[in-house]
């Protein structure tokens, strides 16, 4: 307090409750007179933790995030969240934000306490929104989930169908979320390519999803209504093949798909054989042919059958025999599919050029054809 100016000033340092105080004045005469009045220091307000960490969601998943609480000042404070990422939204009583993100985005939020007394205090983070590019969820981002985005290629999504080929969720799929798959593919520097035949079941369960979507965007709605198709290439191996060309026109984004064309390419050719029911079993000729040192010998079952392949030389002895088992109705001639033989006899030695001769045997079929390994 300076007596000349009146002033009372300083900086607080320590909180405490309201405390009297006594202001007196004097003149020369000794008389006075007394005004009395209180100050309370209130600690400041603050947030405890004193930070919040920049947060990422994934579109079209639950999301929640329990923020600070406040303490210092006067209770009871207010609290605000501003701007709030679409289909998320602040419960101010429980500090709580929630929701299911519908837009890709990234944004700075400002998060405010203010207590009784008008003091208050704020923290910035930010949320950013990314695809859901793992599409079948196995925890990884690879060539297969950029194969089932292909596979649903030209979808419309329902509103009410939850589609994880549509990665952005915005209610089609189409060369956006294949080249966020891309993107994210390339982000994890994944080299590694599953064996296509390894994902056979995947690959089929997407499809019958993607049958059962057609299907239900058939079906009457009700007050002689029905839902408009929703793919518009058809379903499997023409959604691919369009995907694949769609992605060769879009010169901005070859280089990014353009290691992952062969991948692709070899699963619409595999899609089409497991899609397809053959009139009849055959055996058809190996590839390459004359080859050194692996060939590939392809066929097609028209039923269900144990399937084995014995290979002889020109005198007829038995060189190798690929027992393939249980094979399912279909055609088997792509590289992940058909019969392979590495050139070695069943004791693992490289055998002599010449012509050799294979028989074929699924169920009670059997067929014969002969080939040639030239070194």
């Amino acid at each position: 307090f300076n007596p000349a100016t009146r002033l009372l000033s300083g900086t607080p340092t320590t909180a405490a409750p309201a405390t009297p105080i006594t202001y007196t004045v004097r003149d020369t005469a000794g008389g006075n007179a007394a005004l009395t009045f209180t100050i309370t220091v209130a600690a400041p307000v603050t947030f405890r933790p004193s930070t919040i960490a920049n947060q990422t969601f994934t579109i079209g998943t639950p999301a929640s995030l329990t923020l600070p609480i406040a303490t210092g000042g006067t209770a009871p404070y207010t609290y605000t969240l501003d701007p709030i990422p679409a289909g998320l939204s602040f419960d101010a009583a429980i500090q709580v934000l929630s929701g299911t993100p519908t837009t890709l985005s990234t944004t700075t939020l400002t998060y405010t306490a203010t207590d009784a007394a008008s003091a208050s205090v704020s923290l910035t983070f930010t949320v950013t929104v990314t695809a859901n590019l793992d599409v079948n969820a196995d925890g990884g981002v690879t060539v297969v989930d950029l194969a089932i985005v292909a596979l649903f290629y030209g979808t419309q999504v329902p509103a009410d169908v939850a589609l994880p080929a549509d990665v952005n969720v915005d209610g089609v799929v189409n060369l956006l979320d294949m080249t966020a798959v891309a993107q994210g593919i390339d982000a994890v520097s994944s080299d590694e390519i599953p064996a296509l035949i390894e994902v056979k079941a995947e690959l089929l369960a997407a499809a019958a999803q993607a049958a059962e979507l057609q299907a239900a965007a058939g079906a009457p709605m009700g007050a002689g209504t029905t839902r408009k198709p929703v793919l518009s290439g058809g379903i499997g191996t023409r959604n691919v093949a369009t995907a694949l060309a769609d992605v060769r026109r879009f010169e901005g984004t070859n280089a990014r798909f353009r290691k992952h064309f062969a991948v692709l390419e070899a699963f619409l050719e595999m899609f089409s054989e497991m899609a397809g029911v053959p009139d009849q079993t055959g055996l058809l000729p190996n590839y390459p042919n004359p080859f050194n040192p692996e060939t590939w010998i392809p066929y097609q079952l028209a039923k269900d059958a144990e399937v084995t392949l014995t290979i002889y030389d020109i005198r007829g002895v038995p060189v190798r025999q690929l027992v393939l088992g249980h094979q399912s109705v279909g055609v088997y001639k792509s590289r992940g599919r058909a019969a392979y033989w590495d050139g070695r006899n069943q004791l693992g030695e490289k055998v002599a050029s010449g012509l050799y001769f294979y028989i074929f045997t699924a169920g009670d079929f059997t067929a014969t054809r002969k080939m040639l390994i030239r070194k």
